[in-house]
């Protein structure tokens, strides 16, 4: 081998899946073993800690397998209760947009009874207190009323 170790090769080393040839250059090789040593003894600091503080706080260093399933299956819920629960929602939210459409409908349908009583307001030839004078007027003829 004419290169170091790179760090892949390094970590199959660590994990014992080195190559021969691998193995033979970190043995042969000063700068590569080093960094190997280096790296296993910060490893074995770091198992180290992690099992002093698992003694400490009374746990174990391998988590529960009863927690990890129960923390799996919250996260792994089954499609079909999406289905359901997305359903459910749908099933309770159609009568209240019905009944916000209802009551739009029934604002739309008074402003309009108010503007056709407004245009028929506007639209008179007289006010409303002038006309049973109009009615008399049109009712008999210019000469009847006393004009020429």
């Amino acid at each position: 081998m004419n290169s170091h170790l790179s760090l892949e090769q390094i970590s199959e080393f660590l994990v014992g899946n080195a190559t021969p040839e691998q193995a033979q250059h970190a043995a042969n090789c000063a700068e590569c073993a080093a960094e190997l040593s280096q790296l296993q003894e910060t490893l074995s600091a770091f198992r180290g800690s992690v099992q002093h503080w698992a003694k400490q706080s009374g746990g174990s260093v391998i988590p529960d397998r009863a927690y990890l399933v129960n923390e799996e299956r919250f996260y792994n819920v089954h499609p079909l209760r999406w289905a359901l629960a997305a359903t459910a929602l749908i099933v309770l939210a159609i009568p209240v947009y019905n009944d916000i459409r209802n009551r739009d409908r029934q604002k739309q349908a008074e402003d309009v009874l108010l503007l056709e009583q407004v245009n028929a307001h506007l639209s008179r030839a007289v006010p409303a207190p002038m006309e049973p004078l109009l009615e008399l007027l049109s009712d008999g003829s210019a000469e009847e009323v006393g004009g020429r």
